[in-house]
C-alpha cells in the first residue's frame, strides 16, 4: 500500500493499517480475524517501543 510507504509506518504499523483497511472486505466472514491480526501487530509495536525505553534496554545499547 502506498500510504504505508508514504507515512513510513514500518512493518508492524504497516500491517496494522493493512488489516484494518481490508477488514471484512477481502472476506466478510474473516472480519474479526483481520481485526484481531491488526490488534496483534499494534500490540507488538507497543511492546517493542516499551522494551526500547526500559532501563535495561538502554544499558545494553549505550
Amino acid at each position: 500500500m502506498k500510504v504505508i510507504e508514504a507515512w513510513e509506518l514500518g512493518f508492524h504499523l504497516g500491517n496494522t493499517v493493512k488489516y484494518i483497511s481490508r477488514a471484512g472486505k477481502k472476506n466478510p466472514s474473516n472480519e474479526i480475524e483481520d481485526l484481531e491480526k491488526a490488534a496483534w501487530y499494534l500490540a507488538r509495536r507497543i511492546e517493542k517501543l516499551k522494551a526500547a525505553r526500559s532501563p535495561s534496554a538502554r544499558e545494553c545499547n549505550p
